[in-house]
């Protein structure tokens, strides 16, 4: 049975354990800054904008990260262009449970 340190000998391994650390890190450090300012479900809605440019440049034989990228960046400065008013909160509001 391999040892962990010798399935590193193997690149894809390695790239995925590299690509986890860093995913592991980035996620630490953002995810607590989005859940204090209640961008919880703006930043799930991002990323499911971004599927929709992902399905249009697959479709057109083209690098699906070439469409992700710029309408998960349109959606994101559209957003933010909207005054803060209009949207009390990007986020999920919790509805009180009323005993009948």
């Amino acid at each position: 049975m391999p040892t962990f340190f010798e399935a590193l000998s193997y690149e894809f391994l390695r790239n995925a354990v590299i690509a986890g650390v860093l995913a592991a890190v980035l996620c630490g450090v953002i995810g607590p800054f989005v859940v204090v300012k209640k961008l919880a479900f703006i930043s799930d809605g991002i990323s499911h904008a971004a599927f929709g440019g992902m399905g249009v440049c697959f479709f057109l034989g083209i690098d699906p990260l070439l469409g992700a990228i710029p309408v998960a960046l349109g959606c994101a400065l559209a957003l933010g262009a909207v005054d803060r008013q209009t949207i009390r909160s990007y986020d999920a509001q919790r509805t009180p449970i009323r005993a009948s």
